[in-house]
């Protein structure tokens, strides 16, 4: 969402210069878990390895197993494509598929942050199914239909309030976040009532909870740091019948997960007024900012969720945030005056700010560079960076100064290490932090997604395979940075960057 803001901002100040997102046999979902999900026999297959345009590739030695556990310990690469889920063992020795079922489509994937599992919403368009699964054992933990309720609706006035109502059920249905733990699960459901409500699953005792219930719908769940809340909000109306621009009647909340007491925490803006989190101050503090999709971002304020206290951080506009959570500060970014819009809260002076999520302390660290559109910004905690997108290259401030870089630096988790894609990502370099290249893989087709281990030791990467018409997956070790072919052709399109599962 950050993004589709700062890209309508650049929009406006593009006319300010012209003008003074193998089927598996579906089964009926039960409202329980089932510990006891049918598995298929592994096959092991060995890939033919094909030299790298600088480095020699080891002998392969691979398991593939479909249906199957990983053997293989933790942290797993993980991967949706046209052909199932891929898990790869960091070693890249052994791969686990579980493939997807043709009556289905994915909607959203997330593995946990710790203890191997991963959540997978499942939509027909009808129905939305809810499954988590072990990855170390291949065991299905839960399957549950999200909006399968029984009962009656509610009573609405007219046909097309009940239209409405039933569009905005089914998409507030099936919002999920782990907790950083990893052990419980927080997501949005109305199969014990009409209404979409907040429930939790708890792996260590497999029990769902219902922990909200109320005639509007939950969003936005978001745990605090300690993993005492889930913050959340309300809303009467998400207007996705029509334009689906902001949502009306906000109510914030926190759910304690233990399901003993909900607080409510403040109201937002009644209005077509999107809410955004920036982030944590602390266990109890979080950073909230106004929305509109024809003006960007406003009002940035930090409330205490458990005294309600508000306070106003910046009042005007800006086109975009991100937080750093190490500094307890965000860097804010505002377009040109002339490319702000009347009604969105107060004209800001263009720039780059740093502001202090504990004190509210605003400094202009630098002008907005002239010229140049930010399409996105982001703070990368490898780095200690903030790094922005623009419609030239990459912007970098980091110790209080900005580097341009025309394609992404992808730092490697330790930050001693860096990997970009370069010649419109036909080839593949590293290098570290003095600038001396460790590794290039030069290709035929693009390459794409690279990705560090969480340990810094190991690079995956994606090959356009132009012979297969698919991709093949590469392993380059960061100790020898000698690279190795570990899936090839075995699908056509894989969805969204890869991610790590963690044991």
């Amino acid at each position: 969402m950050k993004k589709h803001y700062a890209l309508l901002a650049c929009l406006l100040m593009i006319l300010c210069a012209c003008t003074p997102t193998e089927s598996a046999e579906p089964a009926a979902p039960p409202d329980t878990a089932d510990p006891s999900p049918t598995t298929a026999p592994p096959t092991v297959e060995e890939p033919t390895a094909s030299p790298s345009p600088t480095q020699a590739l080891p002998p392969p030695v691979q398991t593939l197993n479909e249906g199957e556990g990983m053997q293989r310990p933790g942290p797993w690469l993980t991967f949706q494509t046209d052909e199932g889920f891929f898990f790869v063992s960091q070693d890249g020795t052994e791969v686990g598929m579980v493939p997807l079922s043709q009556d289905y489509f994915i909607a959203n994937w997330i593995p946990a942050p710790a203890g191997g599992s991963l959540a997978c919403l499942k939509d027909n368009m009808v129905e939305k199914i809810l499954e988590v699964r072990s990855i170390p054992d291949n065991e299905r933990l839960l399957q549950l239909n999200l909006s399968d309720y029984p009962g009656d609706p509610p009573a609405f006035v007219d046909e097309n309030t009940a239209y409405q109502y039933g569009v905005d059920r089914y998409s507030a249905v099936g919002q999920m976040r782990w907790s950083h733990q990893g052990d419980i699960l927080a997501f949005v459901a109305s199969y014990l009532g009409p209404s979409p409500d907040v429930y939790t699953f708890d792996l260590r005792t497999g029990e769902i909870s219902q922990l909200t219930s109320g005639p509007f719908h939950a969003v936005y769940l978001n745990w605090s740091p300690d993993d005492r809340y889930i913050f959340h909000a309300s809303v009467e109306e998400m207007f996705r019948e029509s334009s689906g621009s902001g949502y009306g009647g906000w109510v914030f909340y926190a759910a304690s997960a233990d399901g003993t007491e909900i607080l409510q925490v403040a109201e937002g803006m009644k209005d077509r007024i999107e809410e955004h989190i920036v982030g944590w101050v602390d266990d109890t503090t979080i950073l909230i900012a106004n929305g509109q999709w024809w003006c960007g971002l406003f009002n940035l304020r930090k409330i205490d969720i458990e005294n309600s206290q508000e306070t106003t951080l910046w009042e005007g506009q800006f086109n975009d945030i991100a937080y750093d959570p190490e500094s307890q500060s965000a860097l804010v970014w505002v377009a040109p005056e002339d490319c702000q819009e009347e009604g969105c809260g107060a004209l800001s002076e263009s720039g780059f700010y740093k502001v202090s999520g504990v004190d509210g302390r605003i400094d202009l660290i630098a002008e907005s560079p002239k010229d140049v559109l930010l399409y996105s910004m982001d703070f990368e905690p490898a780095a200690s960076s903030f790094i922005m997108e623009t419609d030239s290259g990459w912007l970098v401030y980091e110790n209080a100064s900005f580097t341009f870089s025309e394609t992404q630096p992808i730092y490697s988790p330790d930050g001693n290490q860096v990997a970009q894609l370069i010649e419109d990502w036909g080839s593949l370099v590293v290098q570290d932090l003095q600038g001396e290249t460790q590794f290039e893989h030069q290709h035929d087709g693009v390459l794409l997604n690279p990705v560090w281990s969480p340990d810094s030791g190991v690079l995956f990467y994606f090959a356009e395979n132009l012979e297969k018409d698919s991709f093949d997956l590469y392993r380059v070790d960061a100790a020898s940075y000698t690279s190795r072919l570990i899936l090839e052709g075995r699908f056509s399109r894989y969805d969204n960057p890869p991610v790590w599962a963690l044991p």
